[in-house]
């Protein structure tokens, strides 16, 4: 065990901040979040509308793998995230929530779900040459 001094908020200190409780959590506003996602070369792209409050800071990006535990993989400055780590086969579920700078969070957006299909290896670029 190695003591870890951080070097972001506040710099040198041991531990993050305690969460700020007197303002507003972000929030999606009534319209939600709209999450919504789309595949392209085996990448997942997301997208959703910015959250409302002040000081937003950013979004954490949660993912499940095949119905598992959803865990945070990125976190991303604007509405939007492609992730390339994903796998032909599986299926993957996504949430988004977003925090502000004195680390509240927003409830979750809402849902999307992403079946990821198996990559056609009959394509000739897929093919390997053996000399």
């Amino acid at each position: 065990f190695k003591l870890v001094s951080c070097f972001l908020r506040p710099k040198g200190a041991i531990q993050a901040p305690r969460e700020d409780l007197t303002g507003a959590a972000p929030d999606w506003g009534p319209g939600g979040a709209g999450l919504a996602a789309t595949v392209e070369n085996g990448t997942i792209r997301l997208s959703w509308q910015r959250a409302t409050g002040s000081g937003i800071a950013g979004y954490d990006v949660f993912r499940a793998e095949d119905g598992a535990a959803a865990i945070v993989v990125e976190a991303v400055k604007s509405a939007k995230h492609a992730d390339r780590n994903v796998l032909g086969g599986l299926t993957y579920t996504y949430h988004v929530m977003a925090y502000d700078s004195s680390g509240r969070h927003s409830p979750p957006s809402n849902s999307v779900v992403v079946a990821v299909p198996m990559p056609d290896l009959s394509s000739p670029s897929l093919e390997q040459s053996h000399a």
